[in-house]
């Protein structure tokens, strides 16, 4: 059974391709696709190598059993657009199938047209930041964290890319969440059979927390009537930590002993209840942690970790010693990038001298 996530270069966001299945029935989820420039020369050449590796041929697409965006900014969703793009415009047979799509429009998530919200991101920053999305120095006069204020009006700026996957889905008779009733994704304790022994756990976001981003719109649009805010201002007084957080979607995928959380761009601790409340973390559980890091520069690097109780400050973690349980690992990040390929089932691995390294 294989259960592998392949990383694919994406800038300051998202794109990983999601490998399950069996070498004779192999299956493929694609999550998140990057901000522009990712789709061309990163996920489309590697789906391409996929098909080619499973042997199809130009009449036969490569089936895709799931895409999911995990969060509604360009950083994630544009990749996407780009895949979705090229099927629907495609002559003849195109060269890959979606069985489903996962996404969270942040309408839904809201349970309003924010129609005021797209103005005021189309006011303060043009048109165009609806389509092409926001540059990385984009700010406003607010008193949240600049990264904060940059992400939420990520989200905000993404409103209609999320409207245009929804019109790709429906051309390419592609269903949406159909796993909960084509509605919201939302946490759940039960975990979703996804086949192949592949089993998603939905830890976010959460219904209480949803109830409160709809209540803070509802009361948002109600002061923007009241004060005739400018499009800055109103915007600033809407931005914070909420916004991006509950517009991810997390999920706990399991196969075979193995974990592998995706959590798109939600906050730490709304991970953690989502993983606590969904029955993931438990007293006396153990738990085989593997690091997958992407570091800013080449260099010898030493990770330190800690492993927390909980999200109560009153709950400590100890061994049996009485010491807190953490440690540290060495991580040497080269210049060189490793030479891989896509092999007959469809799993990447690195190869030396032209042949696959011993242990792959």
């Amino acid at each position: 059974m294989r259960f592998s996530l392949d990383v694919r270069r994406a800038h300051q966001g998202d794109c990983f391709l999601l490998h399950t299945g069996t070498r004779t029935a192999p299956s493929l989820a694609v999550i998140d696709g990057g901000p522009a420039d990712v789709y061309k020369p990163q996920l489309r050449p590697r789906l391409v190598k996929i098909k080619e590796a499973r042997g199809l041929t130009s009449s036969e697409p490569l089936p895709i059993d799931l895409v999911m965006v995990s969060h509604v900014d360009d950083d994630h969703i544009h990749g996407i657009l780009d895949l979705t793009r090229e099927l629907r415009t495609a002559t003849g047979v195109p060269f890959a199938q979606i069985a489903s799509i996962w996404h969270n429009s942040f309408d839904d998530v809201i349970g309003n047209t924010p129609k005021e919200l797209t103005a005021a991101v189309t006011a303060q920053f043009g048109a165009a930041s609806l389509s092409d999305g926001l540059s990385a120095d984009t700010t406003i006069d607010s008193d949240e964290h600049e990264e904060v204020v940059l992400s939420s009006l990520k989200v905000l700026a993404s409103i209609e890319q999320g409207h245009q996957l929804r019109l790709d889905a429906d051309k390419l008779n592609v269903p949406l969440n159909p796993e909960f009733g084509e509605k919201l994704i939302i946490a759940n304790s039960t975990p979703l059979d996804m086949g192949d022994g592949l089993t998603f756990l939905v830890v976010g976001p959460m219904v209480p927390d949803l109830k409160k981003l709809q209540a803070r719109h509802d009361q948002w649009l109600k002061e923007l009537k009241a004060r005739g805010l400018k499009p800055g201002d109103a915007l600033a007084a809407y931005v914070d930590n909420s916004v991006p957080n509950l517009s991810s979607v997390v999920v706990l995928a399991s196969c075979g002993g193995k974990s592998i959380l995706l959590t798109g761009d939600a906050r730490g601790d709304k991970i953690l209840q989502g993983l606590e409340s969904g029955g993931a973390l438990k007293p006396g559980k153990s738990v085989k942690a593997v690091w997958k890091l992407s570091a800013v520069r080449p260099g010898k690097y030493t990770v330190a970790y800690q492993v927390g109780a909980g999200l109560s400050a009153e709950t400590k973690a100890k061994t049996s010693s009485g010491v807190t349980p953490g440690g540290s690992f060495v991580a040497d990040i080269t210049t060189e990038l490793p030479e891989t390929e896509v092999n007959g089932a469809g799993e990447i691995v690195e190869i030396e001298d032209g042949k696959p390294k011993s242990g792959n």
